[in-house]
């Protein structure tokens, strides 16, 4: 089998589509995405979800700039490396 089939059973995927995955793989589905992955390549997501969840929350609680805020400083930056030339 070379291609993907669909199935009223469900999706039927090439065996060697899965090959360096391991023994085991996980599933996971997202809005618009069937996620195949390694056991290890998952906690990896699910840890980088985490810090960028707690890098959010701090930044909320330092007063981190927002993003209106980075885009003017980057436009007056440029305006004014704009003038230098």
């Amino acid at each position: 089998m070379d291609e993907i089939k669909v199935r009223k059973e469900g999706l039927l995927i090439p065996s060697d589509w899965l090959k360096g995955f391991g023994s085991r793989v996980l599933i996971a589905r997202g809005r618009d995405v069937l996620i195949i992955e390694a056991p290890r390549r998952a906690a990896a997501r699910r840890r980088l979800k985490e810090q960028v969840h707690q890098l959010r929350g701090a930044a909320r609680l330092i007063g981190a700039p927002s993003s209106r805020e980075v885009v003017a400083e980057v436009t007056a930056v440029r305006t004014r490396r704009a003038r230098r030339r």
